[in-house]
């Protein structure tokens, strides 16, 4: 669980307090959404929500022209 609180993916490191995330923001999802954020390049992601858990993440690439 220590490498879900200091992240240095993309050059970014920042340390999460864990004792202010919900019940269903378990590691694994901690997990997911970081490898979905860090996967995106321009968009955004999207968390579902039902009875207070997560449910989905949603990715939304947009690709720019230029």
């Amino acid at each position: 669980m220590r490498d879900l609180r200091e992240s240095t993916m993309c050059g970014v490191k920042d340390t999460f307090d864990l004792s202010v995330l919900p019940a269903s923001m378990t590691p694994q999802v901690m997990a997911q959404l970081i490898e979905c954020i860090a996967q995106v390049r321009h968009g955004s992601v999207e968390i579902k929500i039902q009875d207070a858990k997560i449910v989905q993440i949603d990715t939304i690439e947009k690709r720019r022209m230029k």
